[in-house]
């Protein structure tokens, strides 16, 4: 027992550490490695989610990448149509993916044992990508939608893609989450939440609707996958159905798995332990520079490629792959390309090819 104790506070103190250590990132990292951990950050509401739905709800979700790339597409949509306010943006996808939760939880907690769980949760992921597949009139396909929409933060003028102001957007929530479980996690409350998570029948005979409780908190892990989701789409400018992939789900469950389900801090620690190893891992590639030599040659692009990265992301025989091209202009600004297909070669000549018309957009008046 003392020895269990331990190794909670141990990970407590490590996660405290990360928050501490993601709070200061901005002014001691590099432009890129600000970017690679906004991405970060946006794709731990997933793991985060995770871990609601399974330490209090007992639900091992295999769907919260769908509800990720929903709060995505809804992000994408209230941005064109509704509100260039991000705060609405936010707080509207992850009301949208609530109720998408709401009603996908009424049947997944009524499933008997958790191996029937994962495989309707399973099927669902599966069955929404096959749906957003099909829907290419509005969702893009594989090649995805950009978008190019002027924003406003509470009220003052911002911009699509990782800033410092975006960062925060993304990591204040997170961390005021994660502070809030660890607060609440040896209250009553909290004792009677972890309590319909770990013994549903117990908790059934103290008195406590446990069907309802476990509905609303799937809600709840939608609404934050969904969150996520829309920080993705306000953070990279760019969304595919890839983010549907059932095997963003099961990246997440790796993620949560080896931080420590049940642990405050076990998905932000496997997520900032896993994924800047995968992402740093990658090198570069030499075609990206060949590339951009004959499009400037040939439309006149006036940059060089500053930085460029991708990682795979999703993982099978039918993964999708992502590749992010960072452009700088003679003027010394800039700005940042995204691709995303099933070949990384693709994935990274798409990526040239957004910087490339993103440049041919900025020089729109001066070539007119």
């Amino acid at each position: 027992m003392r020895r269990h104790a331990w190794a909670g506070q141990l990970g407590t103190g490590i996660g405290i550490l990360m928050l501490g250590a993601l709070a200061l990132l901005p002014a001691l990292a590099s432009r890129y490695s600000l970017f690679v951990a906004a991405q970060m950050l946006a794709f731990l509401y997933i793991a985060l989610a995770l871990e609601i739905s399974h330490s209090f709800g007992r639900v091992l979700s295999f769907c919260t990448g769908t509800f990720f790339a929903l709060g995505a597409y809804c992000a994408f949509y209230l941005c064109q149509h509704v509100t260039s306010e991000l705060t609405l943006v936010l707080l509207g996808s992850a009301a949208v993916c609530a109720v998408a939760g709401l009603v996908t939880a009424i049947p997944v907690v009524r499933m008997k044992g958790a191996h029937s769980a994962v495989v309707g949760t399973l099927a669902i992921g599966a069955i929404s990508l096959l749906i957003a597949g099909s829907l290419t009139t509005y969702t893009g396909g594989e090649d995805g939608l950009t978008l190019r929409h002027t924003v406003s933060l509470f009220g003052a003028p911002a911009a699509i893609g990782v800033s410092v102001a975006t960062y925060y957007l993304v990591l204040v929530p997170a961390a005021l989450y994660l502070l809030t479980y660890l607060l609440l996690r040896t209250t009553p409350f909290g004792t009677v939440m972890r309590a319909v998570g770990e013994n549903d029948v117990r908790s059934e005979q103290l008195g406590f609707n446990v069907e309802l409780r476990r509905i609303v908190i799937f809600a709840v892990s939608a609404s934050v996958s969904g969150f996520g989701g829309a920080m993705y789409c306000v953070l990279i400018g760019h969304i595919s159905t890839a983010l549907f992939d059932p095997m963003v789900s099961l990246n997440a469950v790796l993620w949560a798995t080896v931080g420590g389900l049940g642990s405050p801090f076990g998905a932000l620690i496997g997520t900032l332990v896993i994924y800047p190893t995968v992402e740093f891992a990658s090198g570069y590639i030499r075609y990206v520079d060949a590339l951009v030599g004959a499009l400037r040659a040939d439309l006149g692009v006036a940059f060089e490629v500053k930085d460029y990265n991708q990682h795979a992301l999703t993982s099978g025989s039918g993964a999708s792959a992502v590749a992010y091209v960072e452009a700088e202009g003679p003027d010394g600004s800039t700005w940042w390309g995204v691709g995303i297909d099933s070949s990384i070669l693709d994935a990274s000549l798409h990526a040239v090819v957004s910087a490339a018309n993103r440049d041919l957009e900025r020089q729109g008046p001066a070539r007119a």
